[in-house]
């Protein structure tokens, strides 16, 4: 079975990233999931943003957790809005969607951002098509905490030995590792613990030929029709010669 493809922060590599517009062209694009950023706002409202900071993607300037939702409203990412994580979640379960959220919460801590977004999830009936990932660990317990039966991912951008007995440590059911620290050992390693894995960022068809060899269960990818492109090459029989 070939891996999902998770468009990374919608299709990124085309439309302005964590909009609807980036989202919408990933879902006609055939992606079969998404993954996004989610902070808080001031006020306590979870947004689609990557950067804790405003300056490189709006007109704005400053940290994001110092706007209320009200205030970010008025601010736009190359002529789109800033999401409400609501809509992005309204949009996923209309659609056959796996979603990513990640929590960007290992700079700023959100306090109950967890809590938030389980509850949404819930809400909108997301829970079992849903992977909350993020590079703070102690974020990852504290979903396992919840017990709620959501699957979470643990992000790291370094190689690290046996990362698959420290994320049972952590309760998560997947490893998000940096595409280029993905080989045999740790595809073994967490294929034996029983995790699934998650890559970033997957761009170039040679890279996807090579992960999706070693049974990579994940892709993420700003551009997902390239990606999808590449996994059905590996489907076409090869001609007699």
């Amino acid at each position: 079975m070939n891996p999902t493809v998770f468009a990374h922060r919608g299709y990124s590599g085309v439309h302005p990233e964590n909009t609807m517009r980036a989202f919408r062209a990933a879902v006609d694009a055939g992606a079969n999931g998404i993954e996004c950023d989610v902070q808080l706002t001031r006020d306590g409202e979870p947004v689609v943003f990557h950067d804790e900071r405003l300056d490189r993607l709006t007109g704005g300037s400053g940290l994001l957790a110092d706007r209320s939702w009200r205030e970010l409203s008025t601010l736009q990412v190359r002529g789109e809005r800033i999401p409400h994580l609501d809509e992005l979640l309204e949009l996923a379960a209309q659609q056959p969607l796996v979603l990513n959220l990640e929590l960007k919460n290992s700079v700023i801590h959100y306090a109950g951002i967890e809590e938030m977004v389980v509850e949404r999830l819930w809400r909108f009936g997301l829970l079992d098509r849903c992977i909350v990932s993020t590079f703070d660990h102690l974020s990852l317990q504290t979903l396992a905490a919840l017990d709620c039966g959501v699957a979470t991912g643990m992000l790291y951008g370094c190689r690290m030995v046996e990362p698959w007995r420290y994320a049972a440590k952590l309760g998560v059911s997947a490893l998000h590792p940096q595409a280029d620290s993905v080989d045999d050992y740790l595809c073994a390693g967490a294929h034996d613990a029983g995790l699934s894995i998650n890559t970033w960022t997957v761009n170039e068809p040679r890279e996807v030929r090579r992960l999706a060899a070693l049974g990579v269960h994940g892709l993420i990818t700003d551009f997902p029709d390239r990606t999808l492109e590449a996994l059905a090459a590996l489907d076409e029989p090869i001609a007699d010669q």
